[in-house]
């Protein structure tokens, strides 16, 4: 799906053109969540552990066919909601208890 992969981050670069990943707000559709998965030793369509998820800040996107690539940097972010107790990837969960 690399075609459709390189459209998609290419639209999503270009709603936030002038972002570094030093400048970047919260709210940037360059800021992607990306889950983290335990093993990358998979063929096909088999299932896969979601073992955290990880905020990812798209940077570029380049090659053709098959050798397509995505470049970007995980980020610490703060989100809204409840979080388990999976390892820390990244993505921070805030709540308010009263």
């Amino acid at each position: 799906m690399s075609g459709p992969t390189s459209d998609g981050v290419r639209y999503r670069i270009s709603l936030d053109p002038y972002a570094t990943f030093d400048t970047v707000t919260h709210d940037s559709p360059r800021i992607i969540i990306v889950p983290i998965i335990d093993n990358l030793d998979v063929n096909g369509r088999e299932p896969v552990q979601i073992v955290g998820f990880g905020a990812f800040f798209l940077e570029s996107v380049g090659g053709s066919g098959n050798k397509n690539y995505v470049t970007g940097r995980f980020m610490r972010m703060y989100i809204v909601g409840e979080q388990g107790s999976a390892t820390d990837y990244g993505v921070r969960n805030v709540r308010l208890i009263s």
